[in-house]
Parts: C-alpha cells; sequence; structure tokens
C-alpha cells in the first residue's frame, strides 16, 4: 500500500488530466429519501499494479492484488510527444487478457451484475498523466465521497489499456481506493486449514473494501442498505473492527428507509440489539426504541396468535415507508428449498399468467440467441414474475414467525435496558405465548420438524434452521430437526448460510458448520475465489442461481463472524464488551492464532491441540471479565487455569478469567 504523503513527491512532476463522461455497465436505481454525509470520514489509500502484462502492439492489462471501490490513475514513463488515442477499461474480472465487459464471451454468459466502465479518450501531446473519473451515483447519498475526490467510484481490481505506443509496468497503474476508516491489525487469523484462512481473508478484504459509502450497502448494483445484508454485515465488521460509526450510521439510514421484505424490517431490531452489545451505546438505544417498537409488527399477529403477512394493510406500510410489505423466506428465490406456496389466482386467470409467461421466457431465449444478455435477463425476469405471481408465499408461516419471536425476545431484553420493565414483562409474556403457540402450530409431531406453514405438510430448510437457531424447537426434537439440516447441506442461499451454519453450532455441530465454510465445491466460498474468480464474496453461490448478482456483496462475509463468534467463541456477554462469553468450538482444528477486536481493545487467542491435549493462551484487556465455557469433550479432572487446578464439586463448566494473560489447558475425552 501507498499512502498520500509518500507519493507526493513521486506525482507533483506530473500535471493531471482527467477524463470526460464516460460509459459503465449497468444504471443507478432509485436513491434514498434522506441524504446522509459521510464524506470526511472516509480515507484514501493507493496501491501499485500486482502485475502488468502486453498483450498487443499497443495494449496492456494491468492486475491488482485486491479489489476496491475507487478510481485508476496512470503514469506514463515520459511525457506523451503527440496526440495519443487511447481506450481504458476498469472492472471486477477478466476473461483471457481483457477486462470482461457485457457481451464480451466468457464463462459468465450473461452475468451482467459483473462491473465494468470503458471509455475511448484522446490526450494531449505532453500529457504525463491520467486518472479516470467515474460519474457520481447518487445513492445511499447525494455526497458521500470525500470533497477531495473528483467524480465517483467503481470496484475493480483490473485495468486494460490499448492505443499507449511506449512500454508500461506496475510502476505506471495506481489503484485510488477509498473506504472506511480500517485498522487491518486489530483483527487476524491463521489456523491449521489453509482453505479457512482463504475465507476468512476473502471475507475481511470485502468488509474493509465495501465501506466506501459509509453504509453497510448490499452491493454496488443497486448500492442499498437492506436489514438482511446489514445485519451480517454487521457481525462481521464488529468482528474485524472496533469503530461503531458506519453500524450507527447505517441503522439511521434503515430505521427511515425500510426495504420490503417483512422478516427483514424486523430484523432492525437485531442490529439495533447486536449494535448495543457491542458498543454499550445505551442513549442511542432509549433515542430509536419507538421506531424499534413498530418493527415488531405486532399489528399483525392473527387470532390465533401468528403473525400474518395476509393481514397487512395501508397504514401499517405507511408507517414504515414502505409501499408493498411481503415475505421473502430466502434470495434469490431459487434457494428457498421448495417452501411452501399458495394459489392466489382463479383458475381463468391461472391460465392468462401461463400464457404470458411462456411468452416472456420465449422472447428472453431468443434475445440471448442473439446476443442482447440484458434484454434477456429483463424478459427471463418478466416470465418469472408472471409464473411466481399466480403464487403467493403461504401464510401465517414459520420463518416469519421465528424470526417474530427472537425481536420479541430481543425487545424483552433491550425495554428492561432502558428501564421500561413493565413493557420487558410484556415483551416476555408475548414471546412465551409465541414459542407456544409455534410449536403448537408449526411442529410435525410425527417427525418432529417444522412444517412451513399451518397447513402445509412441506418442512424446508428455512422453517427448521431458523426455528433452531432462534430457540424454537422442542427438547425432544431437536435430534431430528439437526439430523434433517445435515441431511441437506447448503440448500440455501449465501445470506441463509449466516443462519444454518449458525444454528450447526449452537447445538454442537461445529464439524459440520466447518465443512460447509471449507467447502471446496460450489456451493461455497472457496468457489467464489476460484470458481467466479471473485476477490470479494458474491451475492449469490453462482451465476446460474442469480443472472444479475453482483460479485462484491458483504453479506457474503458470514464465515468471518462466524468464525469469530462460534468458532474461537468470543461474544459480548454485557453490552460494551465489559465481560466477554468465551466459549470455542474448534472442531476438528489443531492450531489457531487470532486477534478479536472489542470496544475495551483486542483479545488475543493462542490455541493447539497436540495428540488428546489442548493448550490455550488468552490475553485480555484491561478491565474486562472473560466467562470460558470448557468445551464438552474436555476431561473436567484435568482442566487447569495457570496451571492451577480450579474446579470445583459443583462446578458448571464455567469459569470467570479476569484481564492479563492467562494459560488454559485440559485434555479432550
Amino acid at each position: 500500500m501507498i499512502h498520500l504523503n509518500q507519493l507526493h513527491e513521486h506525482l507533483k512532476s506530473y500535471e493531471e488530466t482527467y477524463s470526460g463522461p464516460i460509459e459503465y455497465g449497468y444504471d443507478s436505481l432509485n436513491q434514498l429519501e434522506d441524504e446522509f454525509h459521510y464524506s470526511e470520514q472516509l480515507v484514501e489509500s493507493m496501491y501499485f499494479a500486482k502485475e502488468v502484462k502486453k498483450t498487443g502492439p499497443s495494449s496492456f492489462l494491468a492486475s491488482f492484488e485486491k479489489t476496491y471501490f475507487g478510481t485508476v490513475q496512470i503514469l506514463f514513463p515520459e511525457p506523451l510527444i503527440n496526440d495519443t488515442e487511447l481506450e481504458i477499461t476498469i472492472g471486477e474480472q477478466k476473461t483471457d487478457d481483457k477486462v470482461w465487459v457485457r457481451g464480451l464471451e466468457s464463462r459468465f454468459g450473461s452475468a451482467v451484475g459483473i462491473n465494468y466502465y470503458h471509455q475511448l479518450l484522446t490526450l494531449p501531446k505532453g500529457s504525463k498523466t491520467y486518472t479516470v473519473i467515474l460519474p457520481e451515483r447518487t445513492r445511499p447519498s447525494e455526497r458521500i465521497l470525500p470533497t477531495y475526490w473528483k467524480g465517483g467510484v467503481a470496484p475493480f481490481c483490473y485495468c486494460e489499456i490499448s492505443g499507449y505506443p511506449g512500454e508500461l509496468s506496475t510502476s505506471n497503474f495506481i489503484q485510488k481506493a477509498v473506504f472506511h476508516p480500517f485498522d487491518d491489525t486489530l483483527s487476524s487469523f491463521v489456523s491449521d486449514n489453509e482453505i479457512l484462512n482463504e475465507v476468512y481473508q476473502l471475507c475481511k478484504d470485502t468488509a474493509k473494501a465495501t465501506t466506501y459509502s459509509g453504509l453497510f450497502v448490499d452491493g454496488y448494483r443497486e448500492l442499498t442498505p437492506y436489514e438482511a445484508d446489514s445485519y451480517i454485515n454487521q457481525l462481521s465488521w464488529f468482528s474485524v473492527s472496533n469503530d461503531a460509526s458506519i453500524a450507527k450510521n447505517t441503522l439511521n439510514c434503515l430505521l427511515q428507509n425500510h426495504t420490503w421484505p417483512t422478516e427483514w424490517i424486523i430484523q432492525t431490531i437485531f442490529l439495533a440489539y447486536e449494535y448495543y452489545m457491542y458498543t454499550g451505546d445505551l442513549e442511542y438505544l432509549r433515542t430509536i426504541y419507538p421506531n424499534l417498537q413498530m418493527c415488531t409488527m405486532s399489528n399483525l399477529v392473527n387470532e390465533i396468535g401468528l403473525l400474518d403477512t395476509q393481514l397487512l394493510d395501508e397504514k401499517t406500510e405507511n408507517n414504515l415507508g414502505v409501499i408493498t410489505v411481503r415475505d421473502i423466506i430466502d434470495w434469490p428465490t431459487s434457494e428457498r428449498d421448495g417452501f411452501s406456496k399458495t394459489r392466489i389466482v382463479s383458475q381463468p386467470e391461472f391460465w392468462l399468467y401461463t400464457k404470458e409467461g411462456i411468452r416472456y421466457k420465449y422472447t428472453s431465449l431468443l434475445a440471448k440467441l442473439f446476443g442482447f444478455d440484458y434484454a434477456s435477463l429483463l424478459y427471463s425476469d418478466l416470465a418469472e414474475d408472471k409464473f411466481s405471481s399466480r403464487y403467493r408465499l403461504a401464510s401465517p408461516n414459520a420463518v416469519v414467525n421465528a424470526f417474530f419471536y427472537q425481536a420479541l425476545r430481543y425487545m424483552e431484553f433491550i425495554s428492561a435496558e432502558i428501564g421500561l420493565l413493565k413493557e420487558s414483562h410484556e415483551y416476555k409474556r408475548e414471546a412465551d405465548e409465541t414459542k407456544t403457540i409455534f410449536q403448537k402450530s408449526f411442529i410435525n409431531r410425527k417427525s418432529g420438524l417444522v412444517k412451513d406453514s399451518v397447513t402445509s405438510r412441506h418442512s424446508s430448510l428455512h422453517s427448521n434452521m431458523f426455528a433452531l437457531d432462534f430457540g424454537l424447537i422442542p427438547e425432544d426434537s431437536i435430534d431430528n430437526v439437526v439430523l434433517f439440516l445435515k441431511s441437506k447441506g447448503m440448500s440455501c442461499s449465501v445470506y441463509g448460510s449466516q443462519f444454518l451454519i449458525e444454528s450447526l453450532f449452537k447445538y454442537e455441530e461445529q464439524e459440520i458448520g466447518l465443512s460447509l465454510m471449507t467447502a471446496e465445491q460450489q456451493p461455497g466460498w472457496l468457489h467464489m475465489k476460484y470458481g467466479l474468480k471473485s476477490k470479494l464474496t458474491t451475492e449469490a453461490w453462482s451465476f446460474y442461481a442469480k443472472q444479475d448478482m453482483d460479485i462484491n456483496h458483504a453479506w457474503g462475509t458470514s464465515p468471518l463472524n462466524l468464525i469469530t463468534r462460534y468458532l474461537i467463541g468470543i461474544k459480548p456477554a454485557k453490552p460494551g464488551f465489559v465481560e466477554v462469553n468465551f466459549r470455542p468450538k474448534f472442531a476438528s482444528l489443531r492450531r489457531i492464532q487470532a486477534k478479536v477486536p472489542t470496544a475495551k481493545g483486542s483479545i488475543l487467542i493462542d490455541y493447539e491441540r497436540l495428540e488428546n491435549v489442548v493448550s490455550i493462551t488468552i490475553t485480555i484487556p484491561e478491565g474486562v471479565t472473560v466467562f470460558f465455557t470448557i468445551p464438552l469433550e474436555a476431561d473436567i479432572a484435568t482442566f487447569r487455569l495457570d496451571k492451577k487446578n480450579e474446579i470445583s464439586a459443583n462446578f458448571d463448566t464455567e469459569i470467570t478469567i479476569n484481564s492479563g494473560l492467562h494459560d488454559i489447558s485440559y485434555e479432550i475425552d
């Protein structure tokens, strides 16, 4: 990395030439109603190209080590001796020796979500340097970039230039990157599993690079904060950073700009709960409490006590600021594991929808045949809409009500924290009743599995993983549900992976959780890196699942927080990390060195397993108390803290460790 002050001497002799308007890969969509000004928080860094390949007599392809949001600057070895026509393309992907642009033949086919920018220009004689000025996108703010920054930014790691008559090397290409302040030294993870190490770094790179807007956005294709995206992104961000400002900015934005999925509006409460646990910011929690109450969507509870989206009315949607609220279960829709639907059109309308759907489908195929990939995608979406619009997701359903239940539990805690004990008791009562009704309505008594809806016989992965994750499965059904999830594998989206793997870790299936995070084939994070050749996590597992997905989507960073919060086992026990839970589930790993940031400073973990003997060294910041839960496989009789046996006869496997450097050891049964 090159810092600005280091480049000052190198660049001061160059007269800057800036670009004019350029073509870019896809249009901006709707902008948020409110402006958020974070420009002065952002930092700019510069990186030389890692490799430059000459691809023709006057053509070059520069590759950068990582994908960042920013632009490219080209430093010519000598001033141009003539007016020179150049063709410059930057982008996230390449095919052979060219930057991928829409319509270029590649293994991605119609992957229109991959970003690129292309420009033809004439540089005047005497030019020494050239910076591509990208068009500004007005979302998520009218002015998000630093005042010194000209134009907009785009995610890229490749730059192709054609028409230059001389020679160019790595020192002639600079990637100018913009991101939220980020201290790489606050967090780290290295284990004896190389794939897990790569997955961690891929996710950490994504968490850092995607913060250029000062918000947790859902990727460059839409540039909108969504509650579900932000929830996973926030957990991952707090796993590598103790800077809470971006999390607070995002929550502020979402409270004023809710998105359409029922479960995602409810997840606003999840965001607020985790923000408070990681920061201890009680005053902010008190300020937003009335908004959070609305996000429970309790007014949609039907006569038997289940949240039913069919009860939505215009008043509720207006209060939330959303035109049409509807359930989502998972996204993209192809990743819903056959979740139950209900027909909502009459028989004559059914055939009308089918006829129109088939027409759009054939139009899509024709457009693809003639090379109009974007048109093909649009008609394919119209066809899907016609076919899917004949049905709606069954409601009341198990997924929405699982989220509703967990939100009530969080509101029980939040209201107690701000001193509203009467409301806390009411939320507890409502949560307890919801759990009872959930189990009565959705648990299949014969199989023990969770049904998708009250009237459905189908049990999807999603109905079961969310219920297990949120503690809704009766004790005598847990084993059956866990076996069911294990048999299903990754039958969910990138988003769903957060809750699937989390639920497996919670119920001592860490080996399965580890195997899902380190899978070498699709679906998995290694496939993102080597199959899709992306330097950041992707929106979906493949372009077959979502043709217009982007490849800079931070909701794909779930392994980052799963490693930190469950495999290593570090989570706040009290708001602000005054007290910390340390519940490691190292699975089959034999060596780990990790650094986990907290609001009080970083916790250092050094774990080693030799044969059946485990040694852990933990360094705890000043003013922090750690509650260590001894893993189930440990032999209690051999447990030692700082080489002393501190286990009493009635010990319940949890011990208290104060700040400082401590050694833990035990043998595996």
